[in-house]
């Protein structure tokens, strides 16, 4: 994380190429999620109630995944109790309904649609990104190094894209990610985490919830995640990703 104007929470392996998983297929290339699934979430009030306001996006993970719930358990609570100071809790949620989902390929095609409608804006947002991941050297130098001003080839929009999920982290950061999430929550109910599926210390079924406060019931109460607990997890997603020449990232 850095104190730039232009924040990046947390960021993928550097060198990661569009396309390329360093695992296992991952399940989560549905158009439904089905009613009744469970997803879990980390973050700092123990309010079990708050959910039910929340009409922004919530990000989840599949609870069932035991390395997602050490990432989420482990770096990804470093980097919120970090950055908030608070502390941190888990939260068991369960589909009230059957959640539409969009593929890879109809994520990828609205933004490009919302380069081409508004270009400008687009570039300008994406540019400003760009910039920060040249300053914090993320991402491999066909990304770092692209003519956003120029895009031509499909590999063009899609090392676009990857700077865009980047943009993502913060939707109201930019006009055009808040552009691009008011339509994908338009037309459907939640999407894979496309900045964080196999990038983000290699998890594998991150999935944002558009409307929690109607797709979600939570079960139970809020559970306290405590120090030790956090830096356990932490421990063993840095041994696994170091042995495979990898860094953990926050």
């Amino acid at each position: 994380m850095c104190s730039n104007k232009y924040e990046l929470y947390h960021h993928g392996i550097k060198g990661q190429k569009w396309g390329v998983r360093n695992g296992p297929p991952y399940p989560l290339e549905k158009t439904v999620l089905k009613k009744g699934t469970r997803l879990n979430s980390v973050s700092t009030y123990n309010d079990s109630t708050k959910y039910k306001n929340r009409k922004a996006w919530m990000y989840t993970y599949n609870p069932k995944d035991k390395w997602d719930s050490k990432v989420y358990k482990g770096p990804f609570s470093v980097y919120k109790a970090e950055s908030t100071n608070k502390f941190i809790y888990e939260h068991r949620y369960e589909l009230v309904k059957d959640l539409k989902m969009p593929t890879k390929r109809e994520r990828f095609d609205e933004f490009r649609n919302v380069y081409i409608n508004d270009k400008e804006t687009t570039i300008s947002d994406l540019s400003k990104m760009q910039e920060l991941l040249k300053k914090m050297d993320i991402e491999n130098k066909d990304v770092q190094n692209l003519n956003l001003n120029k895009l031509e080839s499909d590999d063009d929009f899609k090392n676009a894209y990857t700077i865009f999920n980047h943009a993502m982290e913060n939707v109201n950061q930019f006009k055009s990610t808040k552009e691009y999430a008011k339509i994908m929550s338009t037309k459907w109910d939640a999407m894979v985490d496309d900045n964080n599926q196999g990038v983000y210390n290699r998890v594998h079924d991150p999935i944002i919830v558009f409307r929690a406060n109607t797709a979600l019931k939570e079960i139970g109460t809020a559970r306290y995640i405590d120090y030790n607990e956090i830096v356990k997890n932490y421990t063993e997603v840095e041994k696994k990703l170091n042995k495979l020449g990898e860094r953990v990232a926050l």
